[in-house]
């Protein structure tokens, strides 16, 4: 089983909206884990019509730093007829307990089709100050040699992490660039990953090309297995 790289842009077809302006923050509902019964479409669907209300948590915290940026991952405890009994963190990156308690609150009210028995969701988001950065030729083909043969230790760390075992492990990173060389490097992933998978889009993400300029840059890498 091998792994697959894949890099976007911005918010996705069915985000709240076509594309962010220069400055506008980047909110995107990720892919749910859910249990057998719910489907996890009309999930994702719904919680991205939320985007709204976890935009207004998330900037929040943009307040209090305006270079906070991360991933939230809600837990629902959902009963037969749709209804949400509990919704609590099951992990978050943003580094904002209470930005994270925000967006569980808001995923909290959500109503989803009744899944005719109790079921259990995991509802990502991602976050970001700016859009991000779509990454070029070299580094993309770094990234991926980074992805390559390591599917087997994800598959067995994910699976002994039960707050957080998403088939699409993704990675967001802050990248501080001045003339198109990498100053810092920020990683944040709330699943469990390799140290050398880790350290591997490190030195990628340091290496580069990055875009000429002096500013942050913030990208997302998404392993799929």
């Amino acid at each position: 089983m091998s792994l697959l790289l894949t890099l976007t842009l911005a918010l996705s077809p069915t985000a709240h909206a076509a594309a962010p302006s220069l400055d506008a923050p980047l909110l995107q509902a990720g892919s749910p884990q859910v249990s057998a019964g719910v489907d996890a479409g009309r999930v994702q669907a719904l919680a991205q019509g939320r985007l709204d209300a976890v935009s207004r948590c998330y900037r929040k915290a943009l307040a209090a730093d305006p270079s906070r940026f991360g991933q939230v991952a809600v837990r629902l405890s959902v009963q037969a007829d749709g209804s949400v009994s509990a919704s609590e963190v099951a992990g978050e990156t943003l580094g904002d307990a209470d930005a994270a308690r925000c967006i569980a609150g808001v995923m909290g009210a959500v109503q989803l089709p009744a899944p005719g028995a109790e079921a259990t969701v995991v509802q990502p988001f991602t976050m970001a100050p700016a859009p991000l950065t779509l990454l070029r030729g070299r580094l993309k083909k770094n990234l991926q040699a980074c992805a390559a043969g390591v599917p087997a230790e994800l598959a067995s760390q994910a699976d002994a992490d039960p707050a957080w075992s998403d088939p699409e492990l993704e990675v967001l990173a802050r990248v501080d660039v001045s003339g198109g060389r990498a100053l810092a490097i920020q990683l944040r992933h709330l699943a469990v990953l390799p140290p050398e998978t880790v350290g591997c889009l490190s030195q990628a993400l340091d290496l580069g090309p990055h875009q000429v300029g002096t500013a942050a840059r913030y990208y997302r890498v998404s392993l799929s297995r």
